[in-house]
């Protein structure tokens, strides 16, 4: 391994290449000596000193960028209101309602639009609003 107090540019470089040479043409193909003991903090240092101070993100570019009033809701997203009853919690769904719908696959909860209501089963058909795709969902996994 090389002596990092005597690494220049041009070493680093050279170890560099059998790198970007496996990136570009597949690891099968690289020519890299794996009978070094591999050290991540060398990684950890080489990352950090490429990383110029602008890309580092900060409290500040971060609230720019994202904005102030991330939290806030507006009509538009806010989830239909809720009445609470004795069982528990439950909401009267109605047909053209937006709400959060647990997707069966991931169980994730995406935005959705109710495309029926079936009070008798207590399940809504849904338009999941960024794909598109329609399934029924229980009114349990709906906010």
């Amino acid at each position: 391994m090389l002596d990092p107090k005597n690494f220049s540019e041009d070493d680093e470089q050279e170890e560099l290449e059998p790198i970007e040479d496996a990136v570009k043409d597949g690891i099968e193909n690289a020519d890299i000596d794996y009978d070094e003991e591999f050290d991540d903090a060398e990684v950890i240092k080489s990352f950090e000193k490429f990383l110029s101070p602008e890309e580092k993100p900060n409290s500040a570019s971060l609230e720019e960028a994202v904005g102030s009033s991330e939290n806030e809701l507006t009509a538009v997203n806010r989830p239909p209101e809720r009445t609470q009853v004795a069982a528990g919690f439950h909401t009267e769904w109605n047909v053209g309602d937006h709400c959060l719908a647990k997707y069966s696959e991931d169980g994730h909860l995406y935005e959705a639009e109710i495309l029926s209501v079936d009070h008798q089963r207590r399940r809504c058909l849904v338009r999941y609003t960024q794909y598109g795709n329609e399934e029924e969902v229980a009114f349990k996994n709906m906010k």
